[in-house]
């Protein structure tokens, strides 16, 4: 029987996001909520003058249908020209932009709330809208004929994740100061759904009238004269208020101990796939795989991480043939809230990843949201082999040596021959091709960085919620010294999961090599929250924002530290070396450069020097004259 509080119905969905969102609550959390927050209520009463209705507000997004696709296109057009007007004056990076996405499609509208294929395009088409921009879809397009006063470029066809076919895609050229068409009677509405609506509104309104006062007060309170505001030289991770869980490294009990990449991959996902739940805290990778091999004390592991819950387990892989333990107990009271064992062939190990996923949730009460359940339901592949060459190219990407590298490369290659579609590998293979540039291993720079640049942008294309790929596009971006491109791309990677704790991390080190080590050191805090025992890669980013930033003692404990989880990173080991020199330590700076050396035969200090992607090549000088005063030639 139908359920009387869903139908079908075509409708042109607007969706918008605000651009730079994690950068700008960096720099001003309390204010940008605040000037978001009264954005978002401004576009909820232009959808509302245009006939449409809000479906629903996500954060920093909003969701609207209307009943054609020109009151969609003009309200959007109105929005975006009025926001342009309110930025004007404003410094770019400062300015509050919104992406905007409008598919003409049908639709399923549960309670007011519009779901389906016909959601999901307009979702992917913001995201190929600048900011600022307008994106719509070719059923808009056709639509919408002559009726407004605006130019469209076409984008062609874009492949877009979990719609089957390409869509065809436009970009809204507002012509000048043309005005759209008035707003005519909207279709008859029930008197539920008006009342909604509204209401909806006002409360926005009104939250966003009390945070603007909040803002001002907290701002006041900020800036007193005196108050330092640069961050303490060591972070201290807070813990959030939510159910908090670490899924420690699965042992490996096969007969081949080749096999625990299997395992280890496994894991991997499972921590990526929770961490994606707003209401459950997870602790990232490295901090749980600082357990692995060990005999675990979990009530002490519990005090270590600062968890509640842990899930831990063991994987047989025998040929085809998969078994999974899984426990999960609960640090209060010592008792496991679930065991359970899992016996699979290796075609059905998504269906099992997706069961361990489900009890994990249903056992701490966990509510999901429509998104996070259609996240949680995504496969990365449905290819089971290409997967297994995916989780042994993850063993040796972790490595960090050229050697490595190069295998991880034809493992990811192999994945992908196996399945075209399988967004991840991509970006995986993408790093491996500008991992070389910045560690100097000897490959061509500018034909790798091409191909890797392609490769990323093709995973975030095939992936788009997926939060490895745009970490992967940010990377990238960044070696390839296009840092306004890589911040947003590690700002899209923290969107689509807030708990990643490498994607603030690599936004850090953005804001490092753009000239901003202050405000890095404040997205190391958020990191740290969330792994509170960081691998080398995020030491190296803590240790660069500490040594630019003045705290040089502080940045060579860390650079040190950072030495016993992963001597092979390069870029640190150059920072310690130059740190070692500026407090007078020559000795140790030579004996530094001396391991550099024959870890790097091949390092230079004008081809490092070239390849390092500082923003302002000005302020690299000072550390190029420590590493030349250290020795390296």
């Amino acid at each position: 029987m139908p359920d009387p509080h869903t139908q079908r119905r075509l409708a042109a969905i607007l969706y918008a996001d605000v651009a730079g969102y994690s950068r700008l609550t960096g720099q001003d959390e309390v204010g940008t909520h605040a000037i978001v927050s009264e954005r978002l209520a401004m576009i909820a009463r232009a959808v509302e003058a245009r006939g449409g209705e809000v479906g629903n507000f996500a954060g920093d997004a909003i969701l609207a249908q209307f009943p054609s696709a020109v009151s969609a296109v003009a309200c959007a057009v109105e929005v975006q020209k009025d926001f342009a007007r309110r930025n004007q004056g404003i410094a770019e990076h400062n300015q509050v932009r919104f992406r905007i996405g409008i598919n003409l499609g049908d639709v399923i509208v549960d309670q007011g709330e519009p779901f389906g294929d016909g959601v999901n395009v307009a979702a992917r088409l913001e995201a190929l809208a600048e900011p600022g921009g307008i994106c719509i879809s070719g059923t808009t397009y056709d639509a919408l004929g002559n009726s407004l006063p605006v130019r469209y470029e076409p984008l062609g066809e874009q492949t877009v994740k979990n719609i089957a076919r390409p869509v065809r895609a436009y970009r809204v050229m507002a012509a000048g100061d043309a005005a759209m068409p008035p707003a005519g009677p909207g279709p008859p509405q029930s008197q539920p759904a008006r009342s909604r609506r509204s209401r909806t509104v006002w409360l926005t309104t009104l939250l966003a009238g009390a945070v603007i006062a909040i803002a001002a007060l907290v701002w006041l309170g900020l800036h007193q004269p005196g108050q330092n505001t640069v961050e303490a030289q060591r972070i201290d991770p807070d813990r959030p208020d939510k159910p908090s869980l670490a899924v420690l490294p699965f042992q490996n009990l096969g007969s081949d101990p080749e096999q625990s990449y299997f395992a280890d991959g496994i894991v991997d996902d499972l921590i990526t796939d929770l961490s994606q739940i707003k209401a459950l805290f997870v602790v990232g990778r490295q901090a749980a795989f600082a357990f692995k091999g060990q005999d675990v004390d979990l009530l002490q592991a519990g005090r270590d991480l600062g968890v509640r819950y842990i899930l831990q387990g063991s994987v047989r892989k025998a040929g085809e043939q998969i078994r999974i333990n899984a426990q999960l107990t609960d640090i209060a009271t010592g008792g496991q809230l679930w065991a359970e064992r899992y016996d699979r062939k290796m075609a059905g190990i998504f269906d099992l990843q997706d069961e361990v996923t489900a009890r994990i949730v249903d056992a701490l009460s966990i509510q999901l949201t429509q998104r996070e359940q259609t996240r949680l339901s995504r496969r990365y592949t449905e290819n089971p082999e290409a997967y297994d060459y995916f989780l042994q190219g993850q063993e040796y990407y972790f490595r960090l040596t050229a050697a490595d590298n190069a295998r991880a490369r034809d493992l990811y290659r192999q994945a992908i021959e196996l399945d075209p579609t399988f967004g991840r590998a991509y970006g995986a293979l993408a790093v491996t091709y500008s991992r070389p540039v910045l560690y100097d291993w000897g490959e061509d720079s500018e034909p790798g960085l091409s191909r890797a640049v392609n490769l990323a942008l093709r995973g975030v294309a095939l992936d788009d919620d997926l939060p490895q790929a745009h970490w992967s596009l940010g990377f990238t971006y960044l070696i390839a010294k296009q840092h306004q491109l890589a911040a947003q791309a590690a700002e899209r990677a923290i969107a689509a999961d807030p708990s990643y704790a490498d994607a603030y991390g690599l936004l850090a080190w953005i804001q490092i090599y753009s000239g901003q080590p202050e405000l890095a050191l404040k997205s190391l805090q958020e990191a740290l929250s969330l792994d509170p025992n960081p691998s080398g890669l995020l030491l190296t980013v803590l240790g660069e924002a500490q040594y630019w930033t003045g705290q040089t003692e502080a940045a060579v404990d860390t650079f040190e530290g950072m030495l016993a989880r992963n001597p092979n990173l390069l870029d640190g080991r150059l920072h310690l070396a130059a740190a070692y020199e500026r407090l007078g330590r020559h000795e140790d700076a030579v004996w530094e450069i001396e391991e550099i050396t024959n870890l790097n035969p091949n390092i230079t200090l004008e081809a490092w020097g070239r390849r390092n992607p500082m923003q302002d090549r000005r302020r690299l000088q000072p550390l190029l004259d420590d590493l030349k005063q250290a020795g390296l030639k």
